[in-house]
């Protein structure tokens, strides 16, 4: 009886030890493939081992910051926890998001946003807001002003906003009245101007009632199925604005929604709970299957897209490359995604004029609360792109902020904060740089004027090169598209993968193997016509920038 206690004990005291130490041997090896928790998060280093680190304390507390945010099965005990205070108290363990009625979760963004706060998040009062958006919207016209002398549209499209759309599922909160809503301010005066603009928000508002559907997810923060309505009304706002005939969209065999649940559940994914909580029946959403109706006279034009996340899902729901010819997106201005693979490139590695001028239409995609932000600094740095060259850009510049920083009255006012000189200059410096940047025509005389005459002189290399390229023979086009094939596939692990098993199969390089599957690619695009060859001439700019 003893032995069977002390075998009992034996027992119960291993498997104690095995759970204790189980973290740590996670932490170490990884064993176990445990969903990483959504979200940005930053890195914490590794300890920096060294005697004067342990003499002062410093390695200890560095190791307790690694340990506490990289010990074994940390994800599963977050988790554990948001679900505790999610089931017991529905309480949610994220700042930003916000608990609306019946199950609703919205972002606090959008909720700020319809009550009449989120300007101040961006703007300190009404006076300095009005005059950034009238800037933005003065630049706009110039831009596009610009961009027509080379047959390029350039036009604003707003995607829902949920939060307006279904308002009935939000908390209720006071309202201030005090304040501008910048998408009701933009689709106001940009209309009074005359500068294309499409607003999906009220457009939804009030498809809402007639759809067989919810059209924005309960759980989620952009939209679902209903992305293909606003493409379609997309391409036909275009069409109205160049006479070209663009893809229609057609919609058959509706059912319930299966794919992308993911997206439709952004909001509560960021919680970082255990389970997910059932979609009530009200709430269920609809797809169907797409049908891309084209005929001989169809175009299928370059689009740059400058704007969020909203277009993530268009790319997902929709065929893009049986719509337009090729794609970009500037996301914010910090990542460009190039072409249909959705390559990802820092964007100060991008050429943005060369984007600019190959695209048919310049779209700045956006929705309500990004409104607040403007162009992301695309207009005032497309606008510098197209009028000066960066030579002339850097120098004038350089002059500029030097100028500001050698002002005595500058450099008194910035004494206190930063007593050492260099350190005081290169604050001003920097400073000066940002404002620049968001207001370019205080700095540059040529963008000061209703329609800048100014031009960069790359633009007529770079009509030159387009020129050439779709004007070319048959075979340099269809070399061009393997080759833009080939860098997609490089860019994908996964189909890396596939293509070196072929390739050892074969017995032939990787980079053959590469281009023999980008050739394949592009022939099967080109026998199911997803590829039309363009026969058009490109007017060139004959003004001469004396820049």
């Amino acid at each position: 009886m003893k032995s069977v206690k002390n075998i009992s004990f034996t027992i119960i005291f291993i498997i104690l030890m095995v759970i204790l130490c189980l973290p740590f041997f996670q932490s170490f090896t990884n064993i176990f493939n445990i969903k990483p928790l959504s979200g940005q998060f930053d890195e914490v280093p590794a300890p920096e081992v060294s005697f004067e680190n342990y003499r002062q304390g410093i390695m200890q507390k560095q190791l307790e910051k690694y340990i506490s945010e990289n010990y074994g099965f940390r994800e599963w005990t977050i988790r554990c926890y948001n679900q505790y205070l999610w089931d017991f108290f529905k309480k949610e363990n994220v700042e930003h998001v916000v608990i609306g009625k019946d199950g609703w979760l919205f972002y606090q963004h959008h909720v700020d946003d319809y009550y009449g706060r989120e300007m101040f998040r961006w703007q300190e009062n009404t006076d300095i807001a009005y005059n950034k958006y009238e800037r933005e919207i003065r630049m706009m016209n110039k831009l596009r002003s610009i961009l027509h002398e080379y047959g390029i549209e350039f036009l604003m499209f707003i995607a829902p906003d949920k939060a307006f759309v279904y308002p009935e599922y939000l908390p209720e909160q006071t309202y201030d009245t005090t304040t501008i809503n910048a998408r009701k301010y933009y689709v106001k005066r940009l209309t009074e101007t005359g500068f294309p603009i499409i607003d999906m928000t009220e457009w939804f508002i009030q498809m809402r009632d007639t759809a067989s559907f919810c059209i924005m997810p309960s759980k989620g923060a952009h939209w679902n199925f209903s992305c293909v309505y606003a493409v379609d009304s997309l391409l036909r706002f275009m069409e109205g604005l160049t006479g070209d005939e663009l893809a229609h969209i057609k919609i058959s065999n509706w059912r319930k929604a299966t794919h992308f649940q993911n997206v439709e559940r952004d909001i509560e994914e960021s919680m970082n709970l255990l389970r997910r909580d059932p979609i009530g029946k009200k709430f269920a959403t609809k797809e169907g299957d797409i049908e891309i109706i084209r005929t001989s006279k169809t175009k299928r034009p370059n689009v740059l897209f400058v704007g969020n996340s909203y277009l993530f899902q268009i790319q997902d729901y929709l065929p893009t490359e049986k719509i337009f010819s090729q794609i970009g997106h500037q996301y914010y201005h910090n990542i460009f995604y190039d072409g249909f693979g959705r390559i990802e490139y820092p964007l100060e590695e991008i050429d943005m004029l060369k984007k600019i001028m190959e695209a048919d239409y310049v779209v700045f995609f956006l929705d309500g609360c990004q409104a607040y932000k403007t162009s992301y600094g695309f207009v005032e740095n497309a606008l510098q792109n197209l009028c000066l060259s960066k030579e002339y850009r850097e120098q004038r510049r350089a002059f500029y902020v030097d100028s500001i920083c050698h002002d005595d009255a500058t450099l008194k006012r910035y004494a206190k904060d930063f007593p050492d000189m260099q350190e005081r200059i290169q604050h001003i410096g920097s400073e000066t740089y940002a404002q620049m940047d968001s207001d370019p025509e205080s700095v540059f005389s040529e963008l000061r004027v209703p329609f800048p005459t100014a031009r960069n002189p790359r633009i007529q290399d770079i009509l030159q090169h387009k020129n050439e390229i779709f004007q070319g023979s048959r075979e340099q086009f269809i070399d061009s598209l393997v080759k833009a094939t080939e860098e997609e596939i490089w860019h994908k692990p996964d189909l890396l993968n596939e293509i070196k098993k072929k390739a050892k199969a074969k017995s032939i390089s990787l980079k053959q193997a590469v281009r023999d599957d980008a050739v394949w690619i592009v022939n099967d695009k080109i026998n199911k016509e997803l590829i039309t060859f363009p026969q058009f001439s490109i007017t060139t700019q004959t003004k001469k920038n004396e820049k």
